[in-house]
């Protein structure tokens, strides 16, 4: 049968299958390759081919060191006795013909490697192992690089926010409204960092602080207003607004006030009715009532609701509700009660009927040098008045001025443009008398007269 024919795969020299036996050849994974070129290669190889390439050269240098030690024990043995043994004289082989040198070069490296692994076996040495080839390990990963300036910046702001919160909540541990609003500033600026976390958690923490707190104020205010206690529920509001959303502190005063409005709607109608028929002591329970609450206010609007509206006793007009003895005396100009011109007797303006309890309003206006003028109420026999001199009317500024008398069963007071004054008693209180006024010179007019039942 005829021999399979390849070709190395290097040199492209024929290779026939006797010679992979004789070791003329080698077989490389999937490519054929002569001793020649083997050699060349042998660097080039994986190191687990580079190991069978050795040991298959290593198995064929062995094939050829037997067969020339077999050759040359035969050539070195002497001839048996009785017989000639005759050396064939061999013929000089031919020269061969020239070649290119590469060829050459890779004959002479092979001869070398074939010559270096007789030595190895003739010297009884064994062959050395094979080479160790250095595991080649992948490359290390590049590390990521270093955060940019402006995540530096932002980070650094970050940590600032965080340590600013951490160290408000610690110094204020109870308002925590402003904890809110430090965690809140802080979140945003710890946004994609790594403080973003811890920000979010703390603001979570205070938010639930706050609405825990909001919800415990807000039954001590439901509290106090079902009791009436207007002033102490909006105190305690006023107390926790540090601690408290500002919308939601809002929120409850303006449900205290409204409360406070419509308890006031019903007491003041409550009064009133009770006033029409008489019933003081209803009247002045509800005063005490509405004192209690503590808003002034309300205090004040009551009183004057229980007072009712002034009652005209000169209205600006005619000389009607004076005394017969003082019309003569007495003049409506420009709707005023002046004193008649052309009367050089200045008497006294008198009402000519009597009045008990109540509030009377006096109007009047003084202007020009005046050495005194005023006004008495229970004038009968003696009276109850107030009543200015030189000295006192130059601190009066010109122009009008309000006298007001209070008038309950034996105590009078009175007030000049809303200051209280020392009211002079003549003789006696008396339980009714007349209203009168006077000056001696100067200018003065009466402006109006009213009168109102006390509460």
């Amino acid at each position: 049968m005829g021999q399979e024919i390849v070709y190395c795969f290097k040199c492209q020299r024929r290779i026939v299958s006797a010679d992979y036996a004789k070791g003329l050849a080698y077989q490389l994974e999937n490519n054929s390759c002569c001793s020649s070129c083997a050699v060349e290669v042998l660097e080039t190889l994986p190191a687990r081919s580079k190991e069978l390439l050795l040991a298959k050269m290593f198995k064929a240098t062995q094939q050829k060191q037997s067969q020339t030690s077999g050759t040359l024990k035969a050539l070195s043995s002497p001839p048996t006795s009785g017989s000639t043994r005759k050396v064939p004289i061999l013929p000089a082989p031919p020269p061969p013909a020239p070649k290119s040198s590469a060829p050459l070069m890779a004959g002479l490296a092979a001869a070398a490697a074939v010559l270096i692994l007789l030595v190895v076996t003739f010297s009884g040495s064994p062959p050395p192992p094979p080479p160790v080839v250095a595991e080649k390990r992948p490359p290390a990963p590049v590390g990521r690089p270093g955060p940019s300036p402006e995540e530096q910046r932002r980070n650094a702001a970050a940590k600032d926010a965080v340590q600013k919160a951490r160290d408000f909540a610690s110094a204020h541990p109870k308002e925590l409204h402003g904890q809110v609003r430090q965690w809140r500033a802080a979140l945003l600026e710890a946004e994609r960092t790594g403080y973003e976390v811890e920000a979010k958690r703390e603001l979570e923490k205070a938010e639930a602080r706050v609405r825990d707190d909001l919800a415990e104020l807000e039954l001590k205010v439901r509290d106090l207003t079902g009791r009436k206690d207007f002033k102490a529920a909006l105190d305690l509001v006023a107390q926790a607004k540090s601690q408290t959303p500002a919308a939601a502190a809002d929120a409850l005063e303006r449900g205290i006030q409204e409360g406070a409005a419509r308890a006031f709607a019903e007491a003041k109608e409550k009064a009133l009715a009770d006033r029409a028929r008489g019933a003081k002591e209803a009247v002045e329970s509800a005063k005490v009532e509405v004192a209690r609450w503590g808003l002034p206010d309300y205090v004040e609007e009551l009183k004057v609701a229980l007072q009712g509206a002034w009652i005209p006793i000169f209205d600006g007009k005619t000389t009607a509700f004076l005394s017969g003895g003082s019309v003569p005396y007495w003049a409506v100009e420009d709707g005023a009660l002046i004193h008649a011109r052309g009367q050089n007797d200045r008497q006294a303006g008198q009402s000519r009927e009597e009045f008990g309890d109540g509030e009377f309003r006096f109007r009047v206006s003084i202007r020009g040098a005046m050495s005194n003028w005023s006004i008495n109420v229970r004038q009968q026999d003696g009276c109850c008045r107030l009543a200015y001199f030189k000295e006192a009317i130059g601190a009066m500024p010109e122009g009008e001025h309000e006298v007001i008398f209070t008038c309950r069963g034996s105590q009078v007071t009175a007030t000049l443009d809303g200051r209280p004054q020392k009211v002079e008693v003549q003789h006696q209180v008396f339980p009714r008398g007349r209203l009168q006024w006077n000056s001696r010179d100067g200018e003065f007019r009466l402006l109006s007269v009213e009168y109102r039942p006390l509460p």
